[in-house]
């Protein structure tokens, strides 16, 4: 069946959104760190060691997730400071700094991160470089992983591959990517509030390289068909069998800039739920594709639901190509509207068990305005300035606001009903104040 863009609008009561709220509500405090939640329950008046078993609780964990980090040239030229430096905390200020607020949260770099040591060299499409401090933009976000694989990982050969590897992990985890056959064989496993949730990275290409230029341990690749499942049901196994009790895939796959994923698509990710997967996040075509919650029964007849992000487009690119779509007003880019997902894991104390048990989006938008022969960057949470009665100080004028409105529209209506968007009310249709 063929994924379609469907109808989603918030209040939608769908994915057990209170079980999000209960049990994964997130802190919600800045970088560093991200605390883990305290468990709710109490220790019985009546226990002693001899005489009983403490009590096995439930415990949640919840895991966040953005799109593409994807550095290009006006971005580059917005961050550049005086001395030189380039300062992308900047793009933070309307809120943004801490976004990811979950026990674990996700972000794909697409570009190479100073290749030269030195910020030199820099460039953007169709080969990239993007200046170290790209590192700290993610970090500042909240993020603490980093995905580097994709079609652009050899931008700048193995040598570009490996020195972005190691730029990352000064400030986040690198996964998917390995410098060694030991790492490659390695499995990524995080304890994420006391759940074990293991990681999986693949991509379809990577931008036509020759195989003999790569080292055959630096990523995992798949063909774009339903060929590649078995291979990749036997490395969620095998993941399985070293401790993970959840596993999470990410694909780098299909066609860029479209609304919906290809049959497929469909047909791999759902093939990868059957297989053992509980979370797949897509990436690649720059903009983003619907949520499925997919409800299946597996080998042991037990009911199980996985959740497919098939693209969650851009989360900060400032990619220049107007893409339009009928029913808006204005000519805008898809390409930079974006989104965050957060997914609730529940673990039961008493089986060890774990089950997806809740889910939540959140839209994000980055505009541009020119000033002073460049462009600036405004990157926000879309729904907090689409509810305002009144046009928010922050935009200087009314096309500003409707494009922020209009991000928030059209990536509830591309997202689906399969889990909710973020509420919006009170004080939270109250913008927050620039830095």
């Amino acid at each position: 069946m063929k994924i379609t863009a469907r109808i989603g609008r918030v209040g939608l009561s769908v994915l057990l959104s209170a079980a999000l709220l209960a049990s994964c509500d997130a802190t919600g405090d800045p970088r560093p760190p991200h605390l883990p939640y305290e468990s709710e329950a109490e220790e019985s008046e009546t226990w002693t060691e001899s005489e009983q078993e403490p009590e096995k609780t439930d415990v949640s964990a919840l895991i966040s997730f953005g799109g593409d980090i994807l550095i290009h040239s006006s971005v580059i030229n917005a961050a550049e400071t005086e001395d030189g430096g380039y300062d992308f905390a900047q793009f933070l200020k309307y809120g943004m700094e801490g976004f990811f607020d979950g026990d674990w949260n996700v972000v794909n770099m697409e570009n190479p991160v100073d290749v030269n040591g030195d910020n030199s060299g820099l460039s953007t499409y169709p080969q990239f470089n993007a200046p170290r401090e790209v590192t700290d933009l993610a970090y500042l976000m909240g993020a603490d992983t980093a995905i580097f694989c994709n079609n652009h990982v050899y931008d700048k050969k193995y040598a570009g591959f490996a020195a972005t590897i190691g730029n990352l992990s000064k400030k986040l985890d690198v996964a998917g990517a390995y410098l060694s056959q030991e790492e490659y064989e390695t499995p990524y496993i995080r304890d994420v509030n006391g759940i074990k949730v293991g990681l999986l990275a693949y991509t379809d290409h990577v931008n036509g390289y020759a195989a003999d230029r790569l080292e055959p341990y630096s990523l995992r690749t798949f063909a774009l068909n339903t060929d590649s499942v078995p291979a990749m049901a036997e490395d969620i196994r095998s993941l399985r069998e070293a401790g993970a009790e959840a596993v999470v895939i990410y694909l780098h796959w299909g066609a860029e800039y479209r609304d919906a994923p290809s049959d497929t698509q469909v047909k791999i990710a759902r093939a990868l739920c059957e297989a053992g997967a509980d979370i797949i996040v897509g990436g690649h075509s720059h903009c983003v594709q619907p949520i499925e919650k997919y409800t299946f029964t597996d080998d042991a007849g037990e009911e199980r639901t996985s959740i497919i992000m098939y693209s969650l487009g851009n989360l900060f690119a400032d990619q220049t190509s107007l893409q339009t779509m009928s029913g808006y007003g204005s000519s805008y880019r898809k390409t930079q509207h974006g989104v965050k997902v957060s997914v609730c894991l529940t673990k039961d104390g008493e089986t060890g068990k774990v089950t997806v048990t809740g889910g939540e989006y959140v839209p994000t938008v980055l505009l541009r305005r020119k000033v002073s022969g460049k462009y600036y960057l405004m990157f926000l949470e879309a729904g907090k300035y689409s509810f305002c009665e009144e046009r928010p100080d922050i935009f200087e004028t009314d096309a500003e606001w409707t494009k922020c409105r209009e991000a928030y529209e059209r990536v509830c209506e591309i997202m689906g009903d399969d889990i909710p968007a973020r509420e919006y009310g009170g004080e939270a249709e109250t913008p927050p104040a620039a830095a």
